[in-house]
Formats: structure tokens, sequence, C-alpha cells
């Protein structure tokens, strides 16, 4: 792979399965799991994908700020080279 070719447009990851909000349109709340992935496995999937990806959006459809790892994630991806990231709140 030549070092600027890029094989995903976006790649989309949820961080947890926490929502702050109980919409009536959305079954989210509906889980009865709720969790947040561990940063070792956030670290795993970042290594493995992101160098593939064009865009990188984190959680899509929970919300990433009640993640107990947010903080943590947000200091390892520093150290990525993630070029653009985006992050879907519904804050």
């Amino acid at each position: 792979m030549a070092p600027n070719e890029r094989f995903i447009k976006r790649l989309l990851i949820d961080i947890t399965t926490k929502c702050n909000l109980f919409c009536i349109m959305c079954g989210v709340h509906l889980r009865a799991d709720k969790y947040d992935m561990s940063l070792d496995l956030f670290k795993k999937i970042a290594r493995q994908a992101f160098g593939y990806a064009e865009e990188i959006w984190f959680s899509c459809g929970y919300e990433a700020f009640m993640s107990r790892n947010f903080l943590d994630i947000l200091e390892f991806i520093k150290g990525l080279a993630v070029s653009n990231s985006s992050i879907i709140t519904n804050g």
C-alpha cells in the first residue's frame, strides 16, 4: 500500500453503548447492556484499521462523552496519524 493510499472512506466506531437521552424514536435506551470499549481493545482496532481510513468518526449511535475511557482514547489518538476525525454528539 502506498503511504497516502486509503481503502476505507469513512470508519465509524462507537466506544460506548451509553446515551444520556431517551429519544422515543431511538432504541438505544432500550439496550440492557451498557458498556464502554476497553482502552486495550480500542488501541488494537486503531492500530489495525485507522491507517486504511480517510476519516474516523467516533460515536455514531451513542454518546462518546459518556465513555469512562474517552480522555484516554483522545490521548492515545494524538499519537496516531489520523488526519481527519470527528465526534458525533447530542451535546
